[in-house]
């Protein structure tokens, strides 16, 4: 649809914002346009060409619960377990099967919740401080508790398109996994595209 005609002299800044036209015959027109817009902006798009400010936190939500899918569904699955539990923190070194030991850092309050929307279509997440609060006891395998899943993530490595996530999965003493996913962004979509390194499995 095309812009208003500017009136000579003028320039686009010297209309008034909620100016009616003179012509009634446009005036549907431009209500019509006003809602259009209104809708593009609740569905998250926009009328102009405004520069997209950056999303640290949007960004990173994006990346883990695309390595959380990864983790614990086949693409475009349910995952088939009742609750995944992720631990509050990153960890350094959580692609370690010796024991993530490195540096702990607590997710924010804001991406924790955001995770948990972004995977609910996937499973039930709750985030967990202690690893060991959701594992049986021994004689009965270690398995986590509730047939869940428990995943460890570790910091996000990298810019730009590529980045790197170290990361481990546990249900029980012989089912255990620890990788470093690699991660990239590829047709406006984060995908999980392999590992680096040494992946064990228990």
């Amino acid at each position: 649809m095309g812009a208003m005609p500017v009136p000579n002299g003028g320039n686009a800044a010297s209309i008034a914002p909620h100016m009616e036209p003179s012509d009634p015959a446009r005036r549907p027109i431009l209500r019509m346009r006003t809602l259009l817009c209104a809708a593009l902006a609740l569905a998250g798009a926009g009328c102009t060409d405004a520069p997209k400010a950056s999303d640290p936190t949007a960004r990173a939500v994006a990346i883990y619960s695309t390595v959380v899918k990864h983790m614990v569904t086949e693409e475009g699955q349910p995952s088939g377990f009742p609750i995944v539990y992720i631990l509050d923190h990153s960890v350094a070194g959580a692609a370690d099967p010796d024991g993530a030991t490195g540096v702990i850092r607590d997710f924010p309050a804001q991406i924790r919740a955001r995770l948990q929307r972004a995977l609910a279509p996937v499973a039930r997440v709750e985030f967990i401080s202690d690893r060991e609060s959701v594992i049986g006891p021994p004689g009965d395998g270690s398995r986590v508790e509730g047939g869940g899943i428990l995943v460890t993530l570790g910091p996000i490595h990298g810019e730009g398109d590529r980045v790197e996530v170290a990361a481990s999965s546990y249900l029980g003493n012989l089912a255990g996994t620890w990788q470093t996913w690699v991660v990239e962004m590829t047709a406006d979509r984060w995908r999980v595209t392999g590992t680096k390194g040494p992946v064990a499995i228990s």
